[in-house]
């Protein structure tokens, strides 16, 4: 008998009994889903606007890359992607990248960046 699946939180054993997917399992399927609509949603934006797209994910030890770029030589590292000279820190930050002279400066978001964006429409809103 072939596993399948009855619904999004059951599923059938091999003896033909429902059991229900724990918590994890879930987790899991909702990650992936997510992960393939995340991909779907950057192959339409690179296909539409002429963008490439570079997006790696790295979660229990599995790695996921999507390029919209059909070279494998990219993307480089952040340092050759921004500059072409070498910044005096491994980091790039913004007082680096103004003294190499880069511009336009990249934007360079990190989950903080959309923290500090809730926090300002909260006070926009009061």
């Amino acid at each position: 008998m072939s596993f399948t699946s009855t619904s999004s939180k059951a599923a059938r054993n091999y003896d033909g009994k429902i059991r229900k997917k724990s918590k994890k399992q879930l987790e899991s399927q909702n990650f992936q889903r997510q992960m393939e609509t995340l991909f779907e949603k950057l192959n339409r934006m690179a296909k539409r606007f002429g963008a490439d797209f570079y997006l790696h994910s790295r979660r229990n030890g599995r790695q996921k890359i999507y390029t919209s770029y059909k070279d494998l030589s990219w993307p480089v590292g952040l340092e050759d992607m921004v500059v072409s000279q070498q910044l005096p820190s491994p980091f790039l930050r913004l007082a680096n990248l103004i003294k190499a002279n880069c511009y336009p400066l990249p934007v360079i978001m990190t989950p903080a960046s959309f923290e500090a964006d809730k926090a300002e429409e909260g006070k926009k809103e009061a």
